[in-house]
């Protein structure tokens, strides 16, 4: 979540190669956005949309056979096997991390040493084996986003989180950025939950106190297809406290 550094050039490179290729998903508004926003928070964002759902943010369908990559013992209900958190974990460290709840596998391997690689090297990467993602499913453009966001992107969990998975933040302090930022949609309460993964319940206290990664995740970048605010402009301290409150809504749903 730190500046972009020499990366900055390479930023806008991406930022102006996207709008150029028109997403299918809100292509005015991305055009619009760019006006105002081009930066470290648009740009960053849009590569944790695309690392969230690919092929949302494409317009695409999910090819219909699994991914061959994905282990075949491993319930794949929840996320699919295409997505790139299917496998590398709404934190980013596979099976280390919360992927590994799912599975010990070898194929959920952490992307966590990507942190200040070559944006360049890393898009290298996901386009070459195992990676099966060719042109049609992953354009070139997408990948160089992708390299970005795991370079300069990722949060870091553990200095966010507590080894339980509660916030590190002060509840009291997040209430008001919760008030401000996020009730208009969910309502004070949480409790209108727009759109969710499956086995997620209606309820933004459940979800941050159950699943804190994937919450955190979403907070930073938004969520794909929607016009849900990414947060990713919050400092540390103000993200830890707004998530230590969301923990707080709705205590009933355990």
């Amino acid at each position: 979540m730190g500046p972009l550094r020499s990366a900055s050039l390479y930023c806008v490179l991406s930022i102006a190669v996207l709008v150029s290729a028109v997403l299918p998903v809100r292509a005015q508004t991305v055009d619009q956005q760019l006006e105002e926003n081009v930066g470290e928070v648009f740009v960053l964002s849009i590569g944790g949309k695309l690392y969230d759902n690919l092929f949302t943010m494409l317009g695409k369908e999910e090819p219909a056979k699994a991914n061959p990559n994905y282990p075949a013992d491993v319930s794949a209900k929840s996320l699919g096997t295409w997505r790139c958190v299917a496998c590398h974990g709404w934190d980013y460290s596979g099976a280390a991390g919360e992927r590994g709840g799912v599975a010990k596998s070898p194929s959920f391997t952490s992307l966590r040493a990507m942190e200040g690689m070559d944006p360049k090297d890393i898009s290298n990467k996901i386009r070459a084996a195992p990676h099966v993602y060719d042109a049609e499913l992953m354009p070139e453009y997408v990948a160089d986003i992708l390299g970005l966001f795991l370079s300069v992107g990722q949060y870091n969990a553990s200095a966010l989180l507590d080894e339980n998975g509660a916030s590190r933040g002060t509840a009291s302090a997040g209430q008001p950025i919760f008030e401000g930022a996020c009730s208009n949609c969910h309502q004070l309460d949480g409790r209108a939950y727009l759109r969710g993964e499956l086995g997620d319940k209606s309820s933004l206290g459940w979800l941050a106190r159950n699943r804190p990664q994937q919450v955190l995740h979403k907070v930073l970048n938004g969520f794909p297809g929607t016009d849900m605010l990414a947060m990713r402009f919050l400092p540390d301290q103000q993200l830890m406290d707004l998530v230590a409150y969301m923990q707080t809504l709705d205590a009933k749903e355990k």
